[in-house]
C-alpha cells in the first residue's frame, strides 16, 4: 500500500499535515469501531481537516436518514426522510499516512463562503481500517444547542 508518509505524495494535497477527521453521528460509531469506514453509494469515504471542526461542521448540518415513510397530504401520498435522532456527533481522527495516497482526492465538495475559511475535505475511495481510526471528540448535540461557537473548544 502506498502511504502519504514522508513520500512526495504528501506535498500534493495542501494543508496535509498527518492527521484527517471524519464526522460521523454516536449512532454509527458501533459500525465505524468494527468496520472501519466504508465508503457510502457515492464511492467515497469523506474526510475533513485541518481541525477536527472542519469535519463536524459537515455532518451537524445534515441530519442522519434511515429510510423513508409515506405520509398523506391533501390528498396525495408523499415519501418522507425517516429521520433518526441522536444525541452525539463523534469526530474520529485518522493518520492519513496509513491510507493509500492514490485513492485520496481534494473533493471540493463544499462552498468556502458557507464553511469555515480554511476548511479542506476529501474524499478516499476506498475503506479506512479500524487500526487507522480513533475516536478523539464526542460533541453532545443537547449541549451544543445551548453554548456559542467559542465554547465547543474542539479546535485542537
Amino acid at each position: 500500500m502506498a502511504r502519504l508518509g514522508n513520500d512526495s505524495s504528501m506535498d500534493t494535497v495542501p494543508g496535509m499535515n498527518g492527521d484527517l477527521y471524519h464526522a460521523s453521528y454516536g449512532s454509527r460509531m458501533e459500525s465505524i469501531f468494527e468496520d472501519g469506514l466504508q465508503p457510502g453509494p457515492d464511492g467515497c469515504v469523506y474526510l475533513a481537516g485541518p481541525r477536527p471542526a472542519h469535519a463536524a461542521q459537515f455532518i451537524a448540518m445534515r441530519p442522519e436518514v434511515d429510510g423513508v415513510h409515506e405520509v398523506e397530504l391533501d390528498g396525495q401520498m408523499l415519501l418522507l426522510p425517516k429521520i433518526v435522532e441522536n444525541d452525539i456527533i463523534a469526530i474520529f481522527t485518522i493518520d492519513a499516512t496509513m491510507l493509500n495516497a492514490d485513492l485520496l482526492q481534494e473533493s471540493g465538495d463544499h462552498n468556502s463562503d458557507f464553511f469555515h475559511e480554511d476548511t479542506a475535505s476529501y474524499c478516499y475511495f476506498g475503506s479506512i481500517d479500524p487500526d487507522c481510526i480513533e475516536l478523539t471528540h464526542e460533541i453532545d448535540l443537547e449541549e451544543l444547542a445551548n453554548i456559542s461557537d467559542t465554547e465547543v473548544g474542539i479546535d485542537a
